[in-house]
This record gives C-alpha cells, sequence and structure tokens, in this order.
C-alpha cells in the first residue's frame, strides 16, 4: 500500500452548507508518494511528480494545462473547474502561457455529512458528480471565488466565515448548475428558520442581484415571502446597517476588486456593480472609500511597486 506523506503547513476553514461540512485547506504542498523511482514523472513541464491526496482538489483552470494520470491524459483549455477526488492519482503539467494578473485558483477540501435536515441532499449530490472527478467549462466568475479563499490574497474571505460560506455556497451551487450529469433529488422536510438563517439567505438574494439597478428591499422582500419590514429588522440585527448600506458594501467590495484585477474602465466598473450612471457610481465609492476610484487604483498601484 502506498502511504503518503506530508510535512506542510495546514490552513482550514469549516463551513457548513445543508448537510454538509467543508473542511478548506490550503498551503498543503506535496503529498508525494513512497514510489520506486521509474513512476514519478519528471521534466521541465512537471512541478511534481504523480501523486494522490486524501482530499479532494480544485482547481481552476486560469490557463490551458493538462492532467496526466497513470492511463491517461486529459487536456483542459482555460475556463475548466475540474476536481480531483480523493485516491486518484495525476499530475498537472501547466502549458506554455502567462498566467492571468489575480488567478491563482485552487482549493483543496474534505466533506463529510452530518446529521440535519436540509432541502437538498447535497452530500449525495457533489458525491456523486465527484466520485470519478469533475471537470465542467465554467464562469471566470468561479475563479475569482476560489481566489479569495486564499488568505494571502488582497481582497481574501477567508478571515470572514459568514463571507466564506455565501461565496462557497454560490461556488456550490455554480458546480451543480454547470454539470453535464443530471441531478436528482428529492426534498426533504424544511426546517424552520431563525434570522440567522434568513438574513443568510436576504445575502445571498443580495450578492447575486447587487449589479442589477433595480434591486430593492420590496423585490428581496417579495423573493423571502416575508414584509419588507421583516428584511430591513433582520438586516438591523445582523448587519447593524440598512438593505442600502448593504447593498453598497457588496457593489464597493467588487467595484475594489474589479480596480485592483481587471483592466476595466470606471465606466465599465460602474456599470457592472450596478451603476447606471458613472456620477453616481463615483459618489458612492468616495464617500465609501474616501476617494475617487481612479485614485484608488493609481495608490494602489503605487504601493504595489514601493513594496518591490
Amino acid at each position: 500500500m502506498d502511504i503518503p506523506s506530508k510535512n506542510d503547513m495546514v490552513i482550514e476553514n469549516v463551513i457548513c452548507i445543508e448537510d454538509v461540512k467543508f473542511t478548506l485547506m490550503w498551503d498543503l504542498g506535496v503529498v508525494e508518494l513512497h514510489l520506486p523511482k521509474e513512476n514519478y514523472f519528471y521534466n521541465e513541464d512537471y512541478i511534481v511528480p504523480i501523486h494522490f491526496h486524501n482530499h479532494y482538489e480544485l482547481l481552476y483552470t486560469d490557463v490551458p494545462l493538462d492532467f496526466i494520470y497513470e492511463d491517461e491524459v486529459h487536456h483542459y483549455d482555460e475556463g475548466y473547474l475540474i476536481v480531483n477526488p480523493p485516491g486518484k492519482r495525476h499530475v498537472m503539467r501547466k502549458g506554455l502561457h502567462p498566467r492571468k494578473r489575480g488567478l491563482n485558483s485552487s482549493l483543496s477540501f474534505i466533506i463529510k455529512k452530518i446529521p440535519v435536515t436540509s432541502d437538498i441532499p447535497l452530500f449525495d449530490i457533489l458525491t456523486s458528480l465527484f466520485k470519478d472527478g469533475y471537470a465542467e467549462k465554467i464562469s471566470p466568475k468561479a475563479g475569482e471565488i476560489i481566489n479569495r479563499f486564499d488568505p494571502d490574497q488582497k481582497d481574501t474571505v477567508a478571515h470572514d466565515r459568514f463571507k466564506m460560506s455565501l461565496m462557497l455556497h454560490e461556488l456550490v451551487m455554480m458546480i451543480i448548475n454547470s454539470s453535464s450529469k443530471s441531478v436528482e433529488y428529492k426534498n426533504s422536510v424544511n426546517i424552520s428558520d431563525s434570522n440567522a438563517t434568513r438574513a443568510y439567505k436576504i445575502n445571498m438574494i443580495i450578492n447575486n442581484l447587487f449589479n442589477q439597478d433595480i434591486i430593492t428591499i420590496d423585490s428581496v422582500a417579495k423573493k423571502m415571502k416575508l414584509s419588507s419590514r421583516q428584511i430591513s429588522r433582520i438586516i438591523r440585527s445582523q448587519y447593524d446597517c440598512t438593505f442600502k448600506e448593504l447593498v453598497t458594501k457588496r457593489r464597493m467590495e467588487r467595484a475594489s476588486y474589479l480596480l485592483l484585477n481587471s483592466e476595466k474602465t470606471v465606466a465599465e466598473i460602474a456599470g457592472e456593480v450596478g451603476y447606471n450612471a458613472s456620477k453616481g457610481f463615483y459618489n458612492a465609492f468616495k464617500k465609501y472609500y474616501g476617494c475617487l476610484p481612479t485614485e484608488y487604483r493609481k495608490n494602489i498601484q503605487i504601493n504595489e511597486v514601493n513594496e518591490h
């Protein structure tokens, strides 16, 4: 039996969604196998020998690459999300393309079933999707989400478990919806919502709709089947702010990410985060960050140069 060994630091964060407990990990390094040297696959394109993990390994392909398994090679173009299940031997070979700025998107995780009543049997769905490996073309937003889990990134959410929960939930839904495999399940008995659960759902709705200028507290209340007054009270109790302030916060966080990690113009970013007019975006950004978007981008770039 091959025995894996590792001596690298493991950083963990535990997030529960539906009936699944996710343990997220990074900075794992390489888990090497005690194999004869002839089983190693070293050359100038390979950075590690063929190996396996005791966890799931998720990667978003920001560059074309090959995955070499024991008996086959799979080539993936840019824009694929790949999940290798525990125990599957593989090695990755990168294409000769420059890495795009801001995306170094990989994540390792363990999933366990937890004994709760949930609307969706998520554990069964994910283990079925990932059983033999998962590889699907997916939105670049998946790469952005994965990248933000890394505690070393500027725009990280690794130190805010609630934000991590929201983003992990969004990523999981993207994975399920992008799968070419059919996913069938039966709804179980609903559990009653606490205010914390309702706040989570409200934030998820805002997270998905903040880039639309028509988002209102009434539209969110309708989706939640609650009154606008209830929505306002839940947001105030959980976030100590108003509905408008919560939407603005999400828009400004996204705008900050795009200013630092894309070449888009301020006008393009304004439209992408839900502002019809650049003037309204400029005013909201200055009020939130204390400077104009152009100054914000320039100051960060200057700081990066000075650091190096």
